[in-house]
């Protein structure tokens, strides 16, 4: 049985703003109605409704991860640390791998959009920067990983892999 912020706020003999304000620890609500409401919800075992609350705020609470392997140990790592790193901040992550196919990577960021994720992080197996269109569209945050493509401005964590084949050349050379 799902159990609501109204059959809480009924146990109690309460409103369910009241309920809904002791939840976040709201100052307007005093310490023991605070405890009252915390020790029913967990009699009643209730969880919230995180995509009913992702309407009102406007926040999913999850992050988008889109890789094109999962093998590479790079990439879970990437996730591994990433997933502890958002938890400990109240966020979830969802996880993709578009086993290397830019058509598979383009659906899932598209499912990831469509799921509402706060944000997106990619590292893109495609040659240019085409699929990544509908996230600038929806005005998502977006951070490219691994992989840049050149004239495309985003937010980008990787390697100058020109760079470093210079300074491996030049300390070759020397």
């Amino acid at each position: 049985m799902i159990v609501r912020l109204k059959d809480i706020a009924r146990d109690l003999g309460v409103s369910v703003v009241t309920v809904s304000k002791a939840l976040r620890d709201h100052v307007d609500i005093s310490e023991a109605t605070k405890e009252r409401v915390r020790v029913r919800m967990k009699e009643l075992n209730y969880r919230p409704n995180l995509a009913a609350r992702g309407l009102i705020t406007g926040r999913s609470c999850i992050v988008g991860l889109v890789v094109p392997d999962l093998v590479h140990a790079f990439f879970s790592e990437l996730a591994k640390g990433l997933s502890s790193v958002l938890r400990q901040n109240g966020y979830g992550l969802i996880l993709s791998s578009s086993e290397e196919d830019p058509g598979i990577e383009k659906e899932d960021i598209e499912q990831m959009l469509a799921r509402r994720v706060d944000a997106l992080l990619v590292a893109s197996c495609q040659t240019a920067p085409d699929g990544l269109q509908s996230i600038q569209e929806r005005g998502t945050p977006y951070i490219l990983i691994d992989r840049r493509f050149k004239g495309h401005t985003a937010n980008f964590v990787g390697n100058d892999d020109e760079l470093i084949g210079e300074i491996a050349t030049e300390h070759l050379i020397a």
